[in-house]
């Protein structure tokens, strides 16, 4: 998300999801996220977006994912999100997803005790006006849709495995989330309708 990019594309943005899921870089290249740098990436990119808010008048509106698992679950992001300007953090349990991450889950996996002590801690962010959106593994499970660079929806089932349509262009939107086994319901009660 360079400054360019921004530039060209930022008029037509709402809301930009950026993903970090611990502040120790060590425990994030761990996971695969980066090689030593991802949270001043992460800091950088927000700060980008604040600044060309700041310039041009625009409202993009700032979104964290956090994923809480055995690595992370006893850090205190209070700081880290109140000083860059984070609006809307969506925290997630770890879920397992055969084929993705069954052969290291266990070594992650937290328990819901565990995920509530981290939710807990940063509750008070509430009052000063971040939403927070936790949820837990049964809460992801078919209220969540994505997109292949292929165009297809996929996205978490009961089953523990992703579940793909075919080519959305081909089908047609609801076909394809049909297929996918999308829960509109579901999606509502954990709170994906929201307006910016």
């Amino acid at each position: 998300m360079t400054n360019s990019w921004l530039l060209n594309y930022g008029k037509y943005i709402d809301q930009i999801g950026i993903s970090c899921d611990s502040l120790d870089d060590t425990v994030q290249k761990k996971l695969g996220r980066g090689f030593g740098q991802h949270v001043d990436i992460t800091k950088r990119a927000l700060k980008r977006v604040r600044k060309l808010n700041e310039d041009f008048g625009y409202d993009i509106q700032v979104k964290l994912n956090t994923v809480v698992l055995r690595q992370n679950y006893m850090e205190d992001w209070t700081d880290f999100i109140l000083q860059n300007g984070v609006q809307r953090w969506k925290i997630f349990k770890i879920l397992k997803i055969e084929g993705e991450n069954e052969d290291s889950y266990d070594d992650l996996s937290v328990t819901e005790e565990q995920f509530k002590m981290f939710t807990d801690r940063h509750q008070h962010l509430k009052d000063l006006g971040v939403t927070i959106a936790d949820e837990n593994n049964d809460e992801m499970t078919q209220s969540y849709i994505m997109v292949t660079p292929d165009g297809k929806f996929y996205q978490n089932s009961e089953e523990s495995v992703y579940k793909y349509s075919d080519e959305i262009l081909s089908l047609g939107v609801v076909t394809a989330l049909n297929q996918v086994g999308f829960d509109y319901t579901k999606f509502e009660q954990r709170g994906g309708a929201y307006e910016l």
